[in-house]
Formats: structure tokens, sequence, C-alpha cells
């Protein structure tokens, strides 16, 4: 029971994780795109210029990336370049669908959340797709945390329960058993006087040791 609520736990908290990575890339995606597709527009370099401040990152932002309809890289922030490969079937995904594609990529150590989706050019056709990296991995290390602190909690019940166990059959059964043996031990030998029997954990055991007595 421990383990599967703990289990709830982790995974409860890595869905939560997504979530909220899901909708920082989509209200990215929301404010940038037509800022894109203006940016894409532009002639020579005041595309370049007007595109390089979108897509860089921050944090665990680690950039935009922006790919034409043939699949070619267009424009991509530095931190989410060295990802192209591994971003461009998800640019093409959203093209072709016609719609948002959402992905948790590993890429090497790297872990990767993905949102790609479709920009139209100001004629209402698809001209790029926008995909928006995240560095995912502090979900993939929380995760590894919760199981570790879980599989923990879990030892520590199992053994807090093991040890109750013995030391309840102990007070229960060993150690009345254990003094009841003693005072037959004496009784045998002479020694135990007119001293009652120690109550032994089973009623008919201690009427026989009664009647020892």
């Amino acid at each position: 029971v421990t383990a599967l609520m703990a289990w709830q736990f982790i995974a409860r908290e890595y869905r939560s994780g997504l979530e909220d990575l899901n909708r920082r890339s989509s209200l990215l995606a929301h404010q940038l795109s037509s800022r894109v597709v203006e940016a894409l527009d532009a002639p020579g370099r005041a595309a370049e210029s007007t595109l390089d401040p979108l897509l860089e990152g921050r944090g665990r932002l680690l950039g935009l990336a922006v790919y034409g309809t043939d699949g070619e890289l267009v424009a991509a922030a530095e931190g989410a370049s060295q990802f192209r490969d591994a971003l461009l079937p998800l640019a093409i995904k959203a093209l072709a669908d016609a719609n948002e594609v959402v992905e948790i990529v590993q890429e090497g150590d790297a872990v990767l959340h993905v949102l790609a989706v479709p920009i139209g050019d100001p004629r209402g056709g698809r001209a790029a797709s926008l995909a928006i990296v995240h560095d995912a991995s502090y979900l993939v290390e929380r995760q590894a945390r919760g199981l570790v602190a879980a599989l923990f909690w879990v030892v520590f019940v199992a053994l807090s329960v093991l040890l109750g166990t013995v030391l309840l059959a102990w007070f229960a059964y060993e150690g009345p058993l254990l003094r009841l043996a003693h005072w037959m031990k004496g009784l045998r030998m002479g020694d135990a006087g007119k001293s009652s029997p120690p109550r032994a954990p089973v009623l008919l055991l201690s009427e026989e040791s009664a009647h020892l007595a």
C-alpha cells in the first residue's frame, strides 16, 4: 500500500510538471507565432535581427526553432539549434497535421519537452513550423529522487512492521513462555517454593501450570 501511494504521488508530480511545461509552451506559441511570421516576411538581415531576440531562451526554456515547409531550419536559438535533428520530425509532423505536436524527446543525456506548432503566413498558408524547446531533465531527476525516497520509506515501513511483529510476539508469547519455563525448572529442582506460576499466553497452559503449583 505504501509503495502504491508513493508511486501515485510520484506519477502525479510528473504529470503536473508536464502540464506546466505544456501551458508555458502553448502560451509562448500563442504570443510569438504572429511576430515570428512577421519577422520571416521581413527582408534580409532585418528578418534575422528581428527573429534572434524572439527565439532566445532563458532558464529552462532552451529556445525556439523555426523550420520551413521543406524541413529546412530557418532560424534557431543557440540552445535549440544543437537539437535540430531531433526537432525536425516534430516540426514536419506539426506541418503535416496542421496541429500542435507535444513530445518528450531523449537526445543523448538531454531530456527535452518540445512543442511544435504550424504558423501561417498572412494569406492563411502554413509558412513554417515553430518548435519551443524546454529542458525537462529536472522532471526525470525529480522522479528519480521520488523513487529513491519511496524506496526508503517502503523499506522503513517494512522493517518497522517486522520489528513491531517481533516485539509483539516476544511480549505476548516468547516472554511469558520463557518465564513459565524458568518457573517449571525451579519447580522440578524444588526451588519454586509456593510461588504462583507466571501467566501463560494460552489459557489451557495456564490452567495446567496452576495444577502443577
